[in-house]
């Protein structure tokens, strides 16, 4: 805040400065027809903008439109050394001129967020800066001596000339005022549409903005308009005198359309809170409504969904929620102690988190019924994703299968069949090789039969069926390379299918602690069944730092675990071991 202070002390003081040397440069300018007044007027109008802004920036210094207040003031004060005696001075003035113009647009089309959010508005602003500086400064380079052309007869010479084409820079002025009037016209007729689309408490916050800054723009364009075709006119002095008034009230109306959000914001919430009592408009789209009550389109809702334990949008799909000072902000909405969503918000209407939390609560119900449907599409693309996933583990699992199969189990049964046959042939001439080939088909089948049991205890462990899902963990403990302490199993038996499930849980868990661990002292084991749920914990002291959306594992065992309706939850900070726990429904 103090570096904040500091900064804004630093631009008001440069403000004075540039007002005060404005002022200098009118006074003491030899083309100067009204010195007085011009000068008060120029003050009145550059000093009214950067104090407004001030104020606005140190009120909101998220928002950018105190920013850009305070800069529409100091492009005016650059747009008045178009008066000046000294060359250098007078062609920045010129170059610049129209620049107050292009900050002035950037600010009404961004008011109150501080931000262009029409693509439509950003690509106006970006035309209006080539038109009006780009153009003119192309224009300048082609103008030694600009006294016929710029309707001045005793302007100073152009230091930036590198040539003198009088005819050239006449067709740049030209397309450059022309461009200028469509540009402005354009700016006008977009800020009227805006208006339409615009809801009534928003209308109603941003009107003395619309009307200050639209009318502004239109006498601007009248003016040019109007110097094409007469050099002096008394129209062109009405509309720039119109044009000076509106800049004169700009400013002002920005504080109060400032002012008038903030109000009209606790305004429209309160309807919003009235509303909610109708049948209607609690099914109807609650994000409109506050959006439209706290003046921020970009709002947005993100449902917490606890069994999944993430937030969602209204399709399902996951939502992240900002970091502070990321631009933007959150707040939680809670029904009787449980947290039902999050509203998204603009960081620049901070201001309005009492608003946006006494709207959150009187929405919670309503919200408490969206969140339903949002869970739903949620568990639904869960489903297909889960459901996807099976399916190519149960392809990889065959391919896994057949490849072990072809290479392993197949190849030793070939070799053994091919050294039968040569035993065979040997029998009766060489009894002693026969039998040696006879022992080695003996060896080979005995491991061929290891592998094969080995697969099938990966499909189906024999001692899971036969004995029990304590005696099958025990097995996997005696297997592990890494020690394994037992605590609670089960006595009775569980349904083939849980049992199942608990078994490769324990399988892929104990596989990975001796995997990737790292330094590990043990594991430890522990399952339970009662009061109708089975629990399974398996614990380490390893590396930590496992992630089920980095590994096909941990996925796979839990798709398994939320087929049979059951959670899985891994936990697993960085250096301080893995701790996995699934739970699934069970029949007591």
């Amino acid at each position: 805040m103090r570096s904040l202070r500091a900064a804004l002390i630093f631009v008001g003081t440069a403000g004075l400065a540039a007002g005060l040397f404005v002022a200098s440069v009118r006074l003491t300018s030899s083309r100067e027809t009204a010195p007085g007044p011009d000068v008060i007027v120029a003050l009145l109008v550059g000093w009214s903008f950067i104090g407004t802004g001030l104020f606005a920036w140190w009120r909101r210094p998220l928002n950018r439109t105190g920013m850009l207040m305070t800069a529409v003031g100091f492009t005016w004060f650059i747009s008045s050394l178009t008066i000046s005696d000294v060359p250098g001075v007078f062609i920045f003035g010129v170059a610049l001129n129209n620049l107050v113009l292009i900050v002035l647009a950037y600010l009404v089309f961004a008011f109150p967020s501080g931000r262009l959010d029409s693509k439509y508005a950003r690509w106006l602003i970006w035309f209006g800066f080539f038109d009006g500086v780009v153009l003119q400064f192309l224009g300048l380079l082609v103008l030694r001596h600009p006294t016929p052309q710029m309707n001045c007869a005793d302007c100073p010479s152009n230091p930036l000339a590198l040539t003198h084409n009088a005819d050239l820079f006449t067709v740049l002025n030209h397309i450059s005022a022309i461009g200028g009037v469509i540009l402005l016209s354009a700016m006008v007729a977009l800020l009227v549409r805006r208006r339409r689309t615009l809801g009534s408490a928003a209308r109603r916050a941003i009107a003395p903005v619309m009307f200050a800054g639209g009318f502004t723009l239109a006498m601007f364009a009248a003016m040019i308009g109007i110097s094409l075709f007469a050099d002096e006119s008394i129209v062109g002095d009405i509309t720039h005198l119109g044009g000076v008034l509106g800049l004169v009230l700009v400013p002002y109306a920005f504080l109060f359309g400032l002012m008038r959000a903030r109000f009209g914001g606790a305004e429209a919430v309160g309807e919003l809170i009235e509303s909610l009592t109708d049948a209607d408009r609690r099914e109807g789209n609650i994000r409109d409504a506050l959006s439209e009550a706290l003046g921020d389109p970009s709002l947005q809702f993100a449902y917490w969904l606890p069994d999944l334990e993430i937030y969602v949008d209204d399709l399902g799909e996951p939502v992240t929620l900002p970091d502070e000072g990321a631009g933007r902000a959150w707040s939680a909405v809670e029904h009787d102690g449980e947290l039902i969503a999050a509203i998204i918000f603009d960081a620049t209407v901070e201001d309005h988190r009492r608003l946006v939390r006494s709207a959150g609560a009187a929405a919670a119900l309503a919200l408490r019924n969206r969140r339903l449907e949002a869970e739903l599409r949620a568990k639904v693309a869960e489903l297909r994703a889960s459901r996807a996933r099976i399916v190519q583990a149960a392809d990889e699992t065959r391919r896994r299968l057949e490849r072990n199969l072809h290479d392993g189990a197949q190849q030793q049964l070939i070799s053994i069949a091919l050294n039968l046959r040569l035993a065979k042939s040997k029998l009766e001439e060489n009894p002693t090789a026969a039998g040696e080939l006879i022992d080695q088909a003996a060896n080979e089948l005995a491991t061929a039969t290891d592998e094969l049991r080995e697969l099938a205890r990966g499909i189906h462990p024999a001692v899971l069926s036969d004995h029990g899902l304590a005696a099958a963990v025990e097995a996997l403990a005696s297997r592990s390379t890494v020690p394994v302490e037992l605590g609670e199993l089960p006595e009775r038996r569980l349904p083939e299918a849980i049992e199942s499930a608990i078994y490769f849980v324990v399988a892929e868990a104990l596989t990975n602690v001796a995997r990737y661990a790292g330094e590990v002292s043990g594991a430890r084991v522990a399952i339970t069944a009662n009061n109708g749920l089975a629990q399974v914990i398996i614990s380490d002291d390893g590396a930590g730092g496992a992630d089920p959306r980095n590994g096909t594992g941990l996925r796979g065992l839990t798709d398994r675990v939320a087929a049979l309706d059951g959670k899985l939850k891994v936990f697993s900070p960085p250096g301080e071991g893995t701790r996995i726990e699934a739970e699934i429904p069970c029949a007591s």
